[in-house]
């Protein structure tokens, strides 16, 4: 039957679009075609580091709870990030332990995760675990 399908003059015609013959194609008896899609997903890794001096901390620390001070703007992996810092705590909570934020400064349309070492009066920065943010 399929023989006197091909021989009329309208399959011929629709056989010389490529359209139609890759439709007559799938017709026959050979095997269907699979499509695969591959999606990738990268990450990239940027290192950068950041000196903030904190001068008369001790002063600083008298200011309170809430009282912060903030670092100027750099930039790392096209980014521009900031560090604040809290001599005597951020909240009442923390009140007599420091505390150190790592800002992100730049709009983003996407997830950025940082992770921040910190030291203290010059402790090698190296010797000191990561923070995930």
């Amino acid at each position: 039957m399929l023989a006197a399908v091909m021989t009329t003059e309208g399959i011929q015609h629709l056989l010389s679009l490529p359209m139609a013959a890759v439709s007559t194609a799938s017709s026959t008896s050979s095997p269907p075609h699979n499509t695969t899609m591959c999606t990738t997903h990268s990450t990239e890794h940027v290192k950068g580091s950041h000196e903030f001096t904190v001068a008369g901390y001790s002063l600083q620390k008298r200011k309170g709870v809430e009282h912060s001070i903030s670092s100027g703007s750099f930039e790392v992996g096209g980014y521009s990030w900031a560090v604040r810092f809290y001599p005597a705590g951020r909240t009442k909570e923390d009140e007599g332990h420091i505390s150190v934020y790592l800002e992100l400064r730049s709009t983003v349309v996407e997830k950025v995760t940082a992770r921040l070492r910190f030291g203290v009066n010059g402790a090698s920065a190296s010797s000191l675990p990561y923070e995930r943010f």
